[in-house]
């Protein structure tokens, strides 16, 4: 294959993709965005429980169940977000390697 740089520059390389196709590589990239930026979201959670314990010079009972629903908060959604997201973008990378 040609490099584009020895390629005249009236010469436009294009592919062929089926619409199908190119709408489920539009959605897989928006749902891979949406995961991202609400994962980005639930690390306010750990911002917040940073700050508290930072601040916090002794804690009580209600301060370590606080906590504990901070950390729940989290865990319970971003690490099975992101391992969507991983598969989403393995989904990804298959359908564009399949693009000729």
């Amino acid at each position: 294959m040609p490099s584009i740089a020895n390629q005249s520059p009236d010469v436009i390389e294009k592919i062929s993709i089926e619409v199908k196709t190119l709408k489920r590589l539009i959605g897989l990239i928006c749902r891979s965005t949406d995961i991202l930026s609400d994962a980005r979201h639930h690390e306010i959670f750990l911002d917040c429980l940073n700050t508290y314990l930072n601040e916090s010079n002794e804690m009580d009972d209600s301060d370590c169940f606080r906590a504990v629903l901070l950390l729940n908060a989290y865990y319970e959604y971003v690490p099975p977000s992101l391992a969507e997201l991983g598969s989403i973008l393995d989904e990804t990378l298959e359908l564009i390697r399949k693009i000729k």
